[in-house]
């Protein structure tokens, strides 16, 4: 049997990078030079029209937003999506590129990235908070990905993601076409609301014209969007942007519980019932990470038993954070994304990231303690549970 070895470099996954950011100015479908895309504006400008990003925070973001679902009946294999793209990516490309020895296996990556780098550049730009994006339901017509509040009743932020291999010109024109069928349903009253178009492209291995990559943001028109000023709407979001966390930590009883408040809250119920998160001891799920109290899982490449210092993926959350929305029902407003905060360790054997919403993620040489180890190749994630609540 043939074994694919991928090195493990901590220095790759740390390391900043600077992939081009194209935001022109102009008509439409450039960015206009209005006051609610000024942020935009301002974020190319002080980057010199790059964007700054670590590898292992893009691996973390992109696990994550793979994992905030309006039902839990899914796949245990989505959990390792950071390491599938991982693997997909070339770690030691100076910014965004495909690995060549998987082939066609690459490309069904893209998406994840795409959603990942588009949400941390919005989140920074304009200092979304990190729980506050909103997935927008489809229902049978045509909507972008993401809808977020901005600070001070200033409007809101509409993103849609791509991420592809080689030209984006094809996911250029896919996102004005959406955008233009938006438009022709809007009302002409509707308070600032800004809609963006981030296409992040990966480079392709032996390609001279796109070996590297580049992110393109392009905004066609305007919108109106949902309420989000509704404030059980704006808790149940937040419940279900929290039903992710948990499961990327391995809690699936808690993002069970969360998502039947999300449920109750949109159908104009509610449920203050207290609940307990009970830690056992015993269970070996619990650790001290970096002064954080934590609970998560840890899981290896490969599926046949590897020496201990093969690459290993944490997955955690800061009880901190989670407590008080299980115990109490008070879910604190996040902080928006900056690559340089809340990282808590590096060094040649591990790093360790930490998301505002207190999510966990680490790739290290070897297990660690105090995480559950998680083995491949049951069907739901409802066979992984790593703390009860009462």
């Amino acid at each position: 049997m043939i074994r694919a070895v991928l090195p493990f470099n901590t220095i790759h996954l740390r390391r900043r990078r600077y992939i081009e950011l194209n935001v022109p100015r102009g008509p439409a479908p450039a960015v206009p030079d209005e006051l609610i895309y000024a942020p935009i504006h301002h974020l190319a400008q002080a980057h010199s029209s790059t964007y700054p990003f670590r590898m292992f925070r893009l691996l973390h973001v992109a696990g994550l937003k793979m994992l905030q679902p309006r039902r839990l009946t899914m796949p245990s294999q989505t959990l390792v999506a950071a390491g599938g793209l991982y693997m997909a990516l070339d770690q030691d490309h100076p910014d965004l590129a495909y690995q060549d020895l998987f082939g066609d296996f690459t490309s069904g990556f893209s998406h994840q990235f795409g959603v990942a780098l588009a949400t941390m550049i919005i989140s920074e730009a304009y200092g979304v908070a990190w729980d506050s994006f909103v997935p927008i339901a489809v229902r049978g017509r045509k909507v972008l990905d993401y809808i977020a509040p901005l600070g001070g009743n200033e409007g809101y932020v509409q993103l849609e993601a791509k991420g592809v291999a080689g030209s984006p010109s094809a996911a250029r024109s896919d996102i004005i076409a959406k955008k233009v069928q938006v438009r022709s349903t809007l009302s002409p009253q509707f308070e600032p609301c800004a809609m963006l178009g981030v296409i992040v492209s990966a480079g392709r291995p032996g390609s001279r014209r796109r070996a590297r990559g580049r992110i393109d943001i392009v905004d066609p028109a305007f919108g109106e969007p949902p309420d989000l000023r509704n404030e059980a709407l704006v808790l149940a979001n937040k419940y279900l942007h929290y039903v992710g966390v948990a499961l990327f930590a391995g809690l699936y009883s808690v993002a069970d519980e969360l998502l039947r408040r999300a449920k109750l809250l949109l159908q104009g119920s509610s449920d203050t019932t207290p609940r307990t998160i009970i830690v056992e001891e015993a269970s070996g799920a619990f650790r001290d990470w970096g002064g954080l109290s934590t609970v998560g899982v840890q899981w290896r490449l490969g599926l046949e038993d590897d020496p201990a210092e093969d690459t290993w993926f944490h997955h955690g959350v800061d009880l901190g954070k989670l407590r008080p929305i299980v115990e109490k029902g008070i879910v604190f407003e996040a902080d928006s994304f900056h690559d340089d905060r809340d990282i808590i360790s590096g060094d040649d054997d591990n790093v360790v990231s930490v998301l505002p919403d207190g999510s966990i993620f680490g790739i290290s040489r070897g297990p660690r303690d105090g995480l559950v180890r998680f083995k491949r190749g049951s069907d739901q994630l409802s066979q992984l549970d790593v703390v009860r609540i009462q």
